[in-house]
């Protein structure tokens, strides 16, 4: 058995979500790919002092990810006192 990933997809215009409304169905197989080349390392950025994260829509997710690992290394990060998140969905 392959693992099951479930998705919540808001129906808009935009061709992969109607795909995912039109056409998808449960049990249906699909190629996942993973995009995106920006990171949090922790080690990189130990003298930082406030974090700013700014995300829309989706894009919570990869923000989040990024919260989670700056607060899981915060022994890494002995300057940090600040973290802002500014994030706005419609």
């Amino acid at each position: 058995d392959l693992p099951e990933l479930q998705l919540a997809v808001k129906s808009s215009k935009h061709p992969p979500a109607q795909w995912c409304h039109t056409f998808a169905k449960p049990g249906k197989r699909v190629k996942l790919a993973a995009g995106g080349s920006f990171y949090f390392d922790p080690e990189e950025h130990g003298t930082l002092k406030h974090l700013v994260l700014i995300a829309g829509g989706i894009g919570i997710n990869p923000i989040f990810s990024m919260l989670k690992e700056a607060y899981f290394h915060r022994q890494k990060l002995p300057c940090l006192d600040r973290v802002s998140l500014f994030y706005s969905a419609s």
